[in-house]
């Protein structure tokens, strides 16, 4: 599985993909530090990091879906995947090596941006005080174990774009609900009394993990019967 996670690591060629990461994460860094920290007027550092990551997953959602189409769709579209068919592996296992990969690099990449904007906002607030509250060793602490439980969940449903896109096979079918995923998600992790809860985070983060896995598998359950056009 490592190997095979290895070779379409090497297709897929994400050189391009991490610099649009890159440049998304520069601009969100800069529109929440000079637009949203000074007007929102932060009482406390958990709205802050609720914040952050809502707008890091709503960026990684999408960026998800572009991922599932370039890894998966694309190999329909361009006609490459009776190729990979032909390997001596199950079809099963070469689709779960594709979805271990774009789970792998969604999570890293929701986790890497999480904590370079917190660290850069903390960095700022230091000279500009947005926040009143005294930042302690336990609210970091606090808010990193939330901010792993909610990538978690991000995963889980940046999964769900794929059972559209495979039914379709096609690149904007995967989109589009990426969009529609990404309103609801946004919609109940922004609320925050869940954000507060832990019970209500950690059930619900485990409810789109669940929602994922079970629509990836719907969408390669018939897999090795079906025909490549």
């Amino acid at each position: 599985m490592i190997r095979l996670i290895k070779l379409e690591w090497a297709k897929a060629a994400f050189g391009r993909l991490f610099k649009f990461t890159l440049i998304g994460n520069v601009l969100l860094t800069f529109w929440f530090i000079f637009n949203a920290a000074p007007n929102e007027e932060y009482d406390n550092y958990e709205i802050v990091f609720m914040d952050i990551g809502s707008y890091v997953r709503m960026m990684y959602i999408v960026i998800a879906s572009v991922l599932i189409a370039r890894v998966v769709i694309d190999e329909y579209k361009n006609k490459t995947i009776s190729v990979l068919f032909t390997y001596p592996v199950p079809r099963k296992k070469l689709f779960i090596a594709k979805v271990l990969l774009i789970c792998s690099v969604t999570f890293g990449l929701v986790i890497c941006s999480n904590v370079i904007i917190a660290i850069v906002f903390l960095c700022v607030d230091m000279k500009f005080h947005y926040i009143p509250e005294t930042l302690t060793v336990v609210i970091l602490l606090r808010e990193m174990a939330k901010m792993v439980i909610f990538s978690i969940a991000a995963v889980g449903a940046s999964l769900v774009p794929l059972f559209f896109g495979m039914r379709r096979k096609s690149v904007s079918a995967t989109t589009v609900s990426a969009f529609i995923v990404l309103l609801v998600f946004i919609n109940t992790f922004l609320i925050s009394a869940i954000y507060q809860s832990w019970k209500s985070s950690i059930l619900l983060s485990l409810l789109w993990v669940t929602m994922g896995i079970g629509m990836s598998y719907a969408a390669i359950r018939n897999l090795d019967k079906e025909d490549v056009e």
